[in-house]
């Protein structure tokens, strides 16, 4: 709708998603549009996009690699590649070389907080050699936790369950069961 000629006007087509609380939408030929508020117009701000994280303003293209939007610049700026896997709870990434990355919400930048990882889920990694890390918001660091990996059952976000059925959280601390 445009307020000044009082009509509605075509803005996109062959479109496949439309993210409302951003103003953008991803096409089936997979581009990806922002609306810019100085023009008045959608802009195309991506292509080759495999997957959109509209939460955190990034996406993924089908090359592997990972751009978020960038305030100051008012444009997308390529952060990672070869990233096999997001999490977009947490906001890392891990790459088909098994280094996992954290933002840094300081330096605006992604930094390497672990490599030699197997599996990703939200605020835990588990290492090759089976070590298992988990998030400590008060140090701001994964630390690794003392848990037999071979007792687990299954990871959730912020998470794990045991064989036998206990439910284990990471409290900042300490692990709750």
């Amino acid at each position: 709708y445009n307020r000044s000629s009082n009509q509605y006007e075509k803005t996109g087509e062959n479109v496949k998603e439309y993210y409302y609380a951003r103003g953008e939408y991803l096409t089936n030929t997979n581009e990806l549009y922002k609306y810019n508020r100085s023009s008045n117009q959608y802009e195309k701000t991506g292509e080759n996009v495999k997957e959109y994280y509209y939460a955190r303003g990034e996406y993924l293209t089908n090359t592997n690699e990972l751009y978020k939007y960038n305030r100051s610049s008012n444009q997308y700026e390529k952060t990672g590649e070869n990233v096999k896997e997001y999490d977009e709870v947490s906001g890392e990434y891990l790459t088909n070389t098994n280094e996992l990355y954290k933002y840094n919400y300081d330096s605006k930048q992604y930094e390497k907080v672990g490599d030699n990882i197997k599996e990703l889920e939200g605020y835990y990694y588990l290492t090759n050699s089976n070590d298992i890390y988990a998030y400590n918001d008060d140090h701001n660091e994964y630390e690794k936790i003392e848990v037999n990996v071979d007792d687990i059952k299954e990871f959730g976000e912020d998470y794990f369950i045991t064989k036998d059925n206990k439910i284990r959280v990471w409290n900042t601390q300490t692990i709750v069961t």
